[in-house]
């Protein structure tokens, strides 16, 4: 709804999310905003889930895990 209603700057979002997945919700994101800017937040470390991400249209992908 914030997305939609405009003035996101960038969208922080977690990979797991109620209900739907936040990949389901970048896609989603993407295809109201060609141009929406999502940093994605996950406990997933692996590179294929990255390319997964990245692909989905994320401008960033930074794991749970990493360092300052």
């Amino acid at each position: 709804d914030l997305v939609r209603a405009g003035g996101i700057d960038v969208v922080v979002m977690d990979m797991l999310l109620p209900g739907a997945s936040g990949l389901d919700a970048l896609r989603h994101i993407r295809q109201r905003d060609a141009d929406a800017r999502v940093l994605m937040v996950t406990m997933h470390s692996g590179a294929s889930m990255a390319l997964k991400v990245l692909e989905a249209g994320a401008w960033g992908y930074v794991t749970k895990s990493s360092g300052p």
